[in-house]
């Protein structure tokens, strides 16, 4: 907080008391807030002509041929709130690679045929060694 500011809260907490600590601006909505008007045009325009694009490709539309220049995520959240779009799926921290688990499983399922073989392959060499029965 610089003097300045200080001096000015100090000032206002003088005239005006505790209440004039609290943040003015609560209640207030956005002034980056896109109008009403732009939001329909937006959804109509997406419902009507460009109902096939990726949302990341709309956004490119609206900013170099139709002049609308809002963010990518706020016309994500706008898509996403009234249900044109789907949310993506949530993943989990720790994400496999796709051909990767399958192919261990199936190199682990495969030596572990060639070890059983191999072990009912050799007993009958112990049983001789050793004379047990059988």
């Amino acid at each position: 907080m610089s003097p300045r500011h200080l001096r000015r809260v100090l000032q206002r907490y003088r005239h005006s008391g505790f209440d004039s600590l609290l943040d003015r601006r609560k209640g207030r909505p956005s002034a980056k807030r896109m109008p009403w008007a732009v939001a329909e045009q937006v959804l109509c325009l997406y419902r009507e002509e460009y109902f096939d694009f990726s949302v990341r490709h709309f956004h490119e539309k609206l900013r170099e041929e139709l002049g609308i220049d809002y963010s990518y995520p706020c016309i994500k959240l706008l898509l996403q709130g009234v249900g044109l779009v789907m949310k993506a799926r949530k993943r989990g921290p720790h994400r496999r690679r796709a051909g990767a688990s399958a192919h261990g499983r199936h190199a682990v399922a495969h030596r572990r045929q060639h070890s059983v073989a191999a072990c009912k392959n050799l007993l009958p060499c112990y049983d001789d060694v050793l004379d047990l029965p059988t």
